[in-house]
């Protein structure tokens, strides 16, 4: 069930990066080629398109093409598979005497370990002429996935958005690292009962420039069960605010050690945060704000009865994570 429950997550993940496939906008969709059992790659030409092709050979392709409104690109297509996974590679240049710079470009590598890890990072620009208006000029997605032979899983999911103006540079991005880790007391060899729940997840969101369009603020409480200024320095709850355009932060610590987990010395099961966990009933959340475009401390605050973060702000920060 734990398990599912990120996995869930995980997928929730994958569908932005499958939906950011939309952003996309070269001349023609990418992925529109086939690697043959020699190793040579094929593409062909959709209708009302003009294709040359000057290079090709075992993983590789090039060739020229004319879109149906006249202008000219230069597609070029490497393929790399290995026992493991495959890398993709695909490219869009301007090729006529334009005077727009810019790229459509995709990478994907996908990789499959043999002891249970699984590695997917896709890349993705589309600059200059292959702005799409409100999109992310380049948007970087990679998730790891890593079982022990003990049966501990640990997750991450690194995710930027950086925003372009009409000139090529940044005015603004998104960041989001989510790191989980699930079943720790399997690695001091303590079985986890049915029932029992085994669940550390960390999340940092960072926004700044386009990212982050509206003026905010977050307000943590302070003092009792509720704060505590042991973790990321700071001070324990108070309030931050921003304006438009700011460049600020959020982290959330969200943990569960229930069962045998509390007995067996998950990362709540014994010393640290344990002896905390056990006055909760196994929860814990963490969770701090800053506003890194002025000299204010971060605040910070922690609850002992809840996993979910204490206070969070959408927008400017995303959905709200959870575990």
């Amino acid at each position: 069930m734990l398990e599912q429950g990120l996995r869930r997550v995980l997928a929730g993940y994958a569908a932005l990066i499958v939906a950011a496939h939309a952003w996309a906008a070269p001349p023609m969709p990418f992925d529109n080629w086939t690697a043959n059992p020699d190793g040579t790659l094929t593409a062909p030409c959709p209708a009302g398109y003009a294709c040359v092709v000057n290079v090709t050979g075992e993983g590789i392709l090039q060739r020229l093409i004319t879109a149906p409104d006249g202008r000219s690109y230069i597609q070029l297509v490497v393929y790399s598979p290995t026992p493991n996974g495959e890398l993709r590679e695909e490219s869009f240049v301007r090729a006529d005497n334009a005077l727009e710079n810019g790229l459509s470009s995709r990478q994907v590598l996908t990789s499959n370990g043999s002891v249970g890890e699984n590695l997917t990072s896709i890349v993705l620009i589309n600059t200059g002429w292959a702005m799409d208006p409100g999109q992310a000029a380049v948007q970087i997605e990679q998730t790891l996935v890593d079982i022990t032979p003990e049966g501990t899983q640990f997750d991450q999911i690194f995710q930027k958005l950086i925003d372009h103006d009409a000139n090529g540079l940044a005015i603004g991005y998104y960041m989001n690292i989510r790191q989980d880790l699930i079943n720790s007391t399997l690695m001091n060899g303590v079985s986890l009962g049915p029932s029992d729940q085994d669940i550390h997840s960390f999340v940092l969101r960072q926004v700044q420039g386009t990212r982050n369009p509206v003026a905010g603020s977050a307000t943590l409480p302070g003092g009792g069960m509720m704060g505590g200024g042991m973790m990321g320095g700071g001070v324990t709850g108070g309030t931050i605010s921003w304006v438009p355009g700011d460049e600020v932060k959020v982290i959330w610590i969200g943990q569960i050690c229930t069962g045998a987990c509390r007995q067996g010395g998950g990362m709540m099961g014994g010393g640290g945060m344990g002896g905390m966990g056990m006055m909760g009933g196994g929860l814990f959340a963490y969770q701090a704000y800053d506003n890194l475009s002025d000299t204010a401390p971060q605040i910070n605050s922690l609850s002992l009865f809840s996993t979910d973060p204490i206070i969070w702000q959408d927008p400017p920060f995303g959905p709200q994570p959870s575990l």
